[in-house]
């Protein structure tokens, strides 16, 4: 997918109901295949943090900023240096 695998993939995934209310000018079936693809994205070598937009928005950032830092953490100070 890429040269650089990233450190870490935040996917959010939005059930069709919820994608048509945020997404009222796009047709239904237009959004269930971008959905379906969504799932079917890889990332080999790559953490990646599964999220559900039906959970609350406290418990998304929670977990998106607990993720962040744990990869921020673990990457060597060569890494955080290049990074820079």
């Amino acid at each position: 997918m890429a040269d650089y695998p990233p450190d870490l993939v935040i996917r959010l995934h939005v059930d069709l109901p919820t994608a048509l209310i945020r997404k009222p000018d796009h047709r239904a079936a237009s959004l269930e295949r971008k959905i379906n693809d969504v799932t079917r994205l890889i990332f080999p070598g790559s953490p990646v943090l599964e999220l559900n937009s039906a959970d609350t928005l406290e418990s998304i950032l929670e977990q998106v900023k607990i993720a962040i830092t744990t990869t921020l953490q673990k990457a060597s100070p060569e890494h955080r240096r290049s990074a820079s």
